[in-house]
């Protein structure tokens, strides 16, 4: 009798393994946690796979090409000791692309195409005027701060072109055209509405040109040595699209 018990006993105790171990491993319910019933492989293995991490994919939801208009004005500060500061303003179109890393950061890389007028007085008594047309290229990185809104810092390099004008006793000189060089960096908020996105900021350009002739009236100086160094510091605002 008791070694009937005993038989009877061992069955059930199989029986209810086989129930148990039949039934679907439900590993986690996290989306790639899956169920597991694939009897080809062992419950090991089925485990390992079900704990392997997925592969993360970063969606571009926010990057793409852009155009943007942009305005700014601030003072002007001339490098030269006898000079004092003026004014300053401008206006360009600054197309780009936007590369976005994660949903928290990205990396903007574009350029600043730009037309600018800074009036200030060199040498006390004497009106300078300076027109440059410059051509920017540059790269920022960006950081979420939540609701759309990004905080970009940006640097860039590239060239400006312009004649500088002084005027002294109603008596006005001009020198010749001459290619320089601008180094900008700045700091920018933007919000994103759709395909509109609102910026503005704080940026600061260091211009420098070399000019080697200054013309009065029918009188050029082919000695004139005019190297001018400018610190342009400005606030900025400007609307772009995205593409």
């Amino acid at each position: 009798m008791d070694i009937r018990l005993k038989l009877i006993g061992i069955v059930a105790a199989s029986a209810l393994c086989t129930s148990v171990f039949a039934q679907e491993e439900v590993i986690g319910d996290d989306g790639y946690n899956k169920t597991y019933n694939d009897e080809s492989k062992s419950f090991g293995q089925r485990m390992k796979e079900a704990r392997t991490p997925p592969k993360v994919v970063v969606e571009n939801t926010y990057g793409g090409f852009t155009l943007g208009v942009v305005g700014d004005f601030g003072p002007v500060y001339d490098a030269d000791p006898n000079s004092s500061s003026g004014m300053g303003f401008g206006f360009g179109f600054e197309p780009g692309y936007i590369i976005q890393t994660d949903s928290w950061s990205r990396i903007e890389l574009g350029a600043e195409i730009a037309y600018r007028s800074f009036d200030w007085k060199h040498a006390k008594d004497t009106s300078t005027t300076i027109t440059p047309m410059s051509v920017t290229p540059r790269i920022g990185w960006g950081q979420s701060m939540g609701g759309n809104i990004f905080g970009l810092l940006r640097f860039g390099f590239g060239f400006a072109n312009a004649q500088a004008s002084f005027k002294e006793a109603g008596i006005t000189s001009k020198t010749d055209e001459k290619l320089g060089f601008v180094l900008t960096g700045g700091y920018d908020m933007s919000y994103g509405a759709g395909m509109a996105q609102f910026f503005g900021g704080l940026g600061v350009n260091h211009f420098r040109w070399n000019f080697s002739e200054l013309k009065t009236g029918s009188v050029t100086d082919s000695s004139f040595d005019g190297r001018m160094d400018l610190n342009y510091v400005n606030l900025r605002a400007g609307m772009r699209l995205k593409f």
